[in-house]
Protein backbone atom coordinates (compact mmCIF):
# COMPACT_ATOMS: atom_id res chain seq x y z
CA UNK A 1 0.00 0.00 0.00
CA UNK A 2 1.32 3.43 -0.94
CA UNK A 3 2.09 5.75 1.94
CA UNK A 4 0.51 9.21 2.17
CA UNK A 5 2.30 12.49 2.84
CA UNK A 6 0.38 15.72 3.44
CA UNK A 7 2.80 18.58 2.85
CA UNK A 8 2.78 22.24 3.81
CA UNK A 9 1.20 22.19 7.28
CA UNK A 10 1.26 25.57 9.03
CA UNK A 11 -1.52 25.70 11.64
CA UNK A 12 -2.61 23.77 14.70
CA UNK A 13 -5.86 23.01 12.84
CA UNK A 14 -3.77 21.17 10.23
CA UNK A 15 -2.16 19.06 12.94
CA UNK A 16 -5.54 18.23 14.45
CA UNK A 17 -6.75 17.00 11.06
CA UNK A 18 -3.77 14.74 10.37
CA UNK A 19 -3.82 13.40 13.92
CA UNK A 20 -7.38 12.24 13.27
CA UNK A 21 -6.88 10.80 9.79
CA UNK A 22 -3.28 9.58 10.14
CA UNK A 23 -1.22 9.95 6.98
CA UNK A 24 2.18 8.30 7.39
CA UNK A 25 4.03 11.57 6.79
CA UNK A 26 3.49 15.32 6.95
CA UNK A 27 5.70 18.10 5.63
CA UNK A 28 6.91 21.37 7.13
CA UNK A 29 8.20 23.77 4.45
CA UNK A 30 11.24 25.80 5.52
CA UNK A 31 11.82 27.16 2.00
CA UNK A 32 10.71 30.66 1.00
CA UNK A 33 7.21 29.88 -0.27
CA UNK A 34 3.67 30.72 0.88
CA UNK A 35 3.73 27.53 2.97
CA UNK A 36 6.83 28.58 4.93
CA UNK A 37 6.89 27.90 8.65
CA UNK A 38 9.40 29.22 11.15
CA UNK A 39 11.45 26.92 13.36
CA UNK A 40 9.39 28.00 16.36
CA UNK A 41 6.03 27.31 14.71
CA UNK A 42 7.22 23.96 13.36
CA UNK A 43 8.42 22.92 16.82
CA UNK A 44 5.04 23.78 18.35
CA UNK A 45 3.22 21.85 15.63
CA UNK A 46 5.52 18.84 15.97
CA UNK A 47 4.93 18.74 19.72
CA UNK A 48 1.21 18.32 18.99
CA UNK A 49 1.70 15.80 16.16
CA UNK A 50 0.84 12.16 16.83
CA UNK A 51 4.09 10.25 17.33
CA UNK A 52 3.13 7.69 14.69
CA UNK A 53 3.31 10.36 11.96
CA UNK A 54 6.74 11.31 10.63
CA UNK A 55 7.51 14.99 10.04
CA UNK A 56 9.52 15.81 6.92
CA UNK A 57 11.39 19.10 6.64
CA UNK A 58 11.38 20.57 3.12
CA UNK A 59 14.43 22.67 2.18
CA UNK A 60 16.08 24.42 -0.77
CA UNK A 61 19.89 24.77 -0.59
CA UNK A 62 19.65 25.09 3.17
CA UNK A 63 22.71 25.29 5.45
CA UNK A 64 23.42 21.81 6.80
CA UNK A 65 23.72 23.19 10.33
CA UNK A 66 20.13 24.42 10.30
CA UNK A 67 18.73 21.06 9.22
CA UNK A 68 20.87 19.24 11.78
CA UNK A 69 19.56 21.59 14.49
CA UNK A 70 15.93 20.85 13.57
CA UNK A 71 16.66 17.11 13.65
CA UNK A 72 18.46 17.33 16.99
CA UNK A 73 15.58 19.30 18.52
CA UNK A 74 13.08 16.69 17.32
CA UNK A 75 11.22 19.09 15.02
CA UNK A 76 11.72 16.90 11.93
CA UNK A 77 12.26 13.18 11.38
CA UNK A 78 13.29 13.29 7.71
CA UNK A 79 14.86 15.77 5.29
CA UNK A 80 13.59 16.60 1.79
CA UNK A 81 15.88 18.47 -0.60
CA UNK A 82 14.63 20.61 -3.51
CA UNK A 83 17.72 22.59 -4.48
CA UNK A 84 21.01 22.10 -6.31
CA UNK A 85 22.55 19.92 -3.63
CA UNK A 86 25.63 17.91 -4.67
CA UNK A 87 27.24 14.76 -3.25
CA UNK A 88 29.57 16.63 -0.90
CA UNK A 89 26.58 18.49 0.52
CA UNK A 90 24.57 15.29 1.00
CA UNK A 91 27.54 13.56 2.63
CA UNK A 92 27.91 16.45 5.08
CA UNK A 93 24.18 16.33 5.77
CA UNK A 94 24.13 12.58 6.31
CA UNK A 95 26.99 12.85 8.80
CA UNK A 96 25.22 15.69 10.61
CA UNK A 97 21.78 14.07 10.90
CA UNK A 98 23.07 10.58 11.76
CA UNK A 99 20.81 8.14 9.96
CA UNK A 100 17.79 10.37 9.37
CA UNK A 101 16.28 9.47 5.96
CA UNK A 102 16.88 11.90 3.09
CA UNK A 103 14.51 12.50 0.16
CA UNK A 104 15.72 14.19 -3.02
CA UNK A 105 13.18 15.89 -5.28
CA UNK A 106 13.47 15.39 -9.04
CA UNK A 107 11.57 17.97 -11.06
CA UNK A 108 9.87 16.58 -14.17
CA UNK A 109 8.92 19.17 -16.80
CA UNK A 110 5.17 19.71 -16.52
CA UNK A 111 5.00 21.37 -19.96
CA UNK A 112 6.03 18.24 -21.86
CA UNK A 113 3.37 15.95 -23.28
CA UNK A 114 4.72 12.47 -23.93
CA UNK A 115 3.78 11.82 -27.54
CA UNK A 116 4.73 8.67 -29.41
CA UNK A 117 7.28 10.67 -31.39
CA UNK A 118 9.00 12.11 -28.32
CA UNK A 119 8.50 9.29 -25.80
CA UNK A 120 11.99 7.81 -25.97
CA UNK A 121 13.67 11.23 -25.91
CA UNK A 122 11.70 12.31 -22.84
CA UNK A 123 12.32 8.99 -21.08
CA UNK A 124 16.07 9.41 -21.66
CA UNK A 125 16.00 12.99 -20.36
CA UNK A 126 14.12 11.99 -17.23
CA UNK A 127 16.31 8.94 -16.64
CA UNK A 128 19.34 11.26 -16.69
CA UNK A 129 17.74 13.43 -13.99
CA UNK A 130 16.96 10.32 -11.93
CA UNK A 131 20.49 8.94 -12.27
CA UNK A 132 21.94 12.27 -11.13
CA UNK A 133 19.70 12.22 -8.05
CA UNK A 134 20.50 8.56 -7.29
CA UNK A 135 24.21 9.40 -7.41
CA UNK A 136 23.65 11.53 -4.30
CA UNK A 137 23.00 8.27 -2.38
CA UNK A 138 19.77 9.45 -0.80
CA UNK A 139 17.09 7.15 0.64
CA UNK A 140 14.09 8.18 -1.45
CA UNK A 141 13.32 10.17 -4.57
CA UNK A 142 10.31 12.43 -4.99
CA UNK A 143 9.04 13.24 -8.47
CA UNK A 144 7.45 16.68 -8.67
CA UNK A 145 6.26 18.88 -11.52
CA UNK A 146 8.77 21.41 -12.82
CA UNK A 147 6.99 24.73 -13.27
CA UNK A 148 8.99 27.87 -14.05
CA UNK A 149 9.46 30.05 -10.99
CA UNK A 150 7.91 27.54 -8.57
CA UNK A 151 9.96 25.01 -6.60
CA UNK A 152 7.03 22.80 -5.59
CA UNK A 153 3.40 22.74 -4.55
CA UNK A 154 2.27 24.26 -7.85
CA UNK A 155 -0.74 21.97 -8.19
CA UNK A 156 0.49 21.04 -11.68
CA UNK A 157 0.85 17.50 -12.99
CA UNK A 158 3.63 16.09 -15.12
CA UNK A 159 2.93 13.41 -17.72
CA UNK A 160 3.43 10.12 -15.86
CA UNK A 161 4.17 8.41 -19.19
CA UNK A 162 7.54 10.20 -19.17
CA UNK A 163 8.63 8.46 -15.98
CA UNK A 164 10.93 5.46 -16.54
CA UNK A 165 9.95 2.04 -15.21
CA UNK A 166 10.31 1.19 -11.54
CA UNK A 167 13.17 -1.13 -12.49
CA UNK A 168 14.97 1.75 -14.20
CA UNK A 169 14.32 4.07 -11.24
CA UNK A 170 15.72 1.42 -8.93
CA UNK A 171 14.75 2.86 -5.55
CA UNK A 172 11.63 3.86 -3.55
CA UNK A 173 9.98 7.09 -4.56
CA UNK A 174 7.12 9.47 -3.84
CA UNK A 175 4.89 10.91 -6.56
CA UNK A 176 3.99 14.60 -6.21
CA UNK A 177 2.73 17.38 -8.44
CA UNK A 178 -0.99 18.03 -8.65
CA UNK A 179 -2.03 14.81 -6.94
CA UNK A 180 -5.50 14.84 -5.44
CA UNK A 181 -8.75 12.96 -5.13
CA UNK A 182 -9.25 13.10 -8.91
CA UNK A 183 -6.11 11.16 -9.83
CA UNK A 184 -4.38 9.63 -6.79
CA UNK A 185 -5.78 6.11 -7.15
CA UNK A 186 -5.18 6.02 -10.89
CA UNK A 187 -1.52 6.97 -10.38
CA UNK A 188 -1.12 4.39 -7.63
CA UNK A 189 -2.61 1.69 -9.84
CA UNK A 190 -0.30 2.65 -12.70
CA UNK A 191 2.92 2.92 -10.71
CA UNK A 192 2.58 1.60 -7.13
CA UNK A 193 4.90 4.29 -5.70
CA UNK A 194 6.25 4.06 -2.18
CA UNK A 195 4.21 7.16 -1.41
CA UNK A 196 2.15 10.04 -2.74
CA UNK A 197 2.72 13.65 -1.70
CA UNK A 198 -0.35 15.88 -1.55
CA UNK A 199 -0.50 19.60 -0.90
CA UNK A 200 -2.50 21.98 -3.10
CA UNK A 201 -5.34 19.49 -3.65
CA UNK A 202 -6.19 19.41 0.05
CA UNK A 203 -6.39 23.19 0.38
CA UNK A 204 -9.24 25.68 0.18
CA UNK A 205 -8.34 29.36 -0.27
CA UNK A 206 -4.69 28.56 0.46
CA UNK A 207 -5.26 26.68 3.72
CA UNK A 208 -5.38 22.97 4.47
CA UNK A 209 -8.95 21.69 4.42
CA UNK A 210 -9.81 19.04 7.00
CA UNK A 211 -12.52 17.41 4.87
CA UNK A 212 -10.28 17.23 1.80
CA UNK A 213 -7.54 15.60 3.86
CA UNK A 214 -10.04 13.03 5.10
CA UNK A 215 -11.39 12.36 1.61
CA UNK A 216 -8.07 11.63 -0.03
CA UNK A 217 -6.75 9.48 2.81
CA UNK A 218 -10.01 7.48 2.94
CA UNK A 219 -10.05 7.04 -0.84
CA UNK A 220 -6.44 5.90 -1.14
CA UNK A 221 -6.64 3.45 1.75
CA UNK A 222 -9.96 2.02 0.59
CA UNK A 223 -8.59 1.45 -2.91
CA UNK A 224 -5.39 -0.09 -1.56
CA UNK A 225 -7.15 -2.73 0.56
Amino acid sequence: MSQIKICGLKRMEDIEAVNEYRPEYIGFVFANTRRFVSDETAAELKDALDSSIKAVGVFVNEPVEHMAKLVAEGTIDMVQLHGQEDLDYVNQLRAAVKGVPIIKAVRIDASLEVTKEREQEILRENQKLIDEAKALQVDYLLFDAKVKGILGGSGKNFDIAGLPSDEAIGMPYFLAGGIGLHNANELIQLRQPFGIDVSSAVETDGYKDREKIKEIIDAVRKESK
